[in-house]
Formats: C-alpha cells, structure tokens, sequence
C-alpha cells in the first residue's frame, strides 16, 4: 500500500517520494510514478567489480589488436575481418562503460575511485581512437557520417557485430567479404605521431588519399610532408616507418 501511495504522490505532487519497507529491507525512489529501487553499496561494488575486470582484460586484447592493425597498415594487408574483430572489441568497452557509469552515479560519493578507473581504462583518447577508426574505413569519412557510424554500432547484437558483412554494410559498403583488403586513410596511424597536431592528419589524408599513398611518397620525399603543417617531417618519417618494423630508405 505505501509504494502504490508513494507512487500517487510523485505523479500528483511533481515530488520526488522516498519509500521505505523495514520488513523487506527495501529502499524505492518514485520520480513521475516510475519506482528505482536503491541498491545496497556491496551489491553495486559487486557489479563494478565484473564490469572493471571486463574493461581490464578487453583493453589489453584491444590494445594488442590495435599494434598488430598498425602494422597491417603499414604493410598495406589489412582485411574486413582483421577490422571487425577490433569494432567488436570497442563495442563491448562502450557497453561496460556505460553500465559502469550507472554505477558510479549511484554510488554518489563513494564512486570517485571508480570513475578515476574508468578514465583510466576507457576515457576520452579511447574514443577518439575508435572514431578515427571509423573514419579510416568508412566509405564516407566524414565526422558526422563516422557519428551515425558508432550509433548503428552500437546497437547491433554481437552477432552481427562478429559478422564482417554486416559490419562492412554499416562502413558503407555491401560486396565486401571477410578476406577483403581494406585500405585505412590513416587518421588514426597519424595521430599516434607526436610531430602530427590537431587538423594536420586531415590535411595530409586530403593530399595523399590514403596511408599507403603517404609511406610510398615518403620514401621518395618526407620533406614534402611541411607543405601540410608538418614541423618535423623527417622525424614523422622515421616514426611511421619503426611502426612498420622497417628503416627509412629500407622498406
């Protein structure tokens, strides 16, 4: 009777109603009518924990797949299938770190730990790391369209996700199969080049079409990479080629 009563009252007074049952130990919240029912702090660690394992151990596979895809681009051998592993992969650090920040907001004060270690697993650099990802393989790289992109991402099941038809399907493509060889623009590959700041990767994938583009243009005359803002081009050279396992002048 008093959570049919709370609930009559949230929707009747605009107010938020706190119902308590002693004999059930039970805490309910009514906003609007609609019940949320507060868990107990060891119960909502017991899921964090869960959740921060999974971003633990995904990072590391994720971070590991992300070398190997460097230096398949570099070697120009990247496949549809090598990629949809990797969105997979960033697809399941997205949904643990949203059911872990609805942790953290109901811990309230006692959630500042975690959300440092969420920042410290899945922050702001993996995000840009996945949207430049994005925008390497899709057939239309723009940002907004690399937006639209993550959404349907984001809402495939994991067996679609698994599939590189149907990941190939969202990038904007529809005859690729799982041996198809991608080619990446290389905004991603950039951007881990400390010599590259803000808006030169754009400018140098807007000349050269392509990363492998750029490494065979290289090799002939890295100088020409200042032309794009570039204030250091031997030492980006030299960078994208130590990627590549390789010495300039030797690949």
């Amino acid at each position: 009777m008093r959570h049919r009563t709370a609930a009559r009252m949230s929707v009747l007074t605009d107010a938020i109603v706190i119902s308590v049952s002693a004999r059930r130990a039970v805490v309910n919240v009514y906003v609007h009518g609609k019940s949320y029912e507060i868990q107990p702090v060891t119960t909502i660690m017991s899921s964090v924990n869960q959740l921060v394992a999974t971003l633990q151990t995904t990072r590391q596979s994720l971070d590991r797949s992300l070398l190997r895809l460097t230096a398949l681009e570099l070697d120009d051998y990247v496949t549809l299938a090598d990629i949809t592993g990797i969105f997979s992969s960033f697809e399941i650090m997205q949904q643990a770190k949203t059911e872990l920040k609805d942790c953290i907001v109901k811990l309230g004060n006692q959630g500042k730990l975690v959300q440092m270690q969420l920042e410290q697993l899945a922050g702001s650099s993996m995000d840009t790391e996945y949207d430049l990802m994005i925008r390497d393989y899709a057939s239309d790289s723009s940002e907004a369209n690399a937006e639209k992109i993550r959404a349907n991402l984001s809402r495939m099941t994991p067996k679609d996700l698994s599939d590189p038809q149907h990941v190939a399907a969202v990038l904007g493509y529809d005859d690729l199969d799982e041996d198809s060889v991608m080619t990446p623009l290389g905004l991603r590959t950039l951007s881990r080049v400390s010599v590259v700041r803000d808006g030169v990767a754009e400018k140098i994938v807007d000349e050269y079409g392509s990363l492998q583009e750029l490494m065979d243009d290289i090799s002939e005359d890295p100088e020409r990479l200042g032309d794009f803002g570039v204030n250091n081009p031997a030492i980006l050279a030299d960078s994208l080629y130590r990627m590549k396992g390789t010495k300039q002048g030797n690949a």
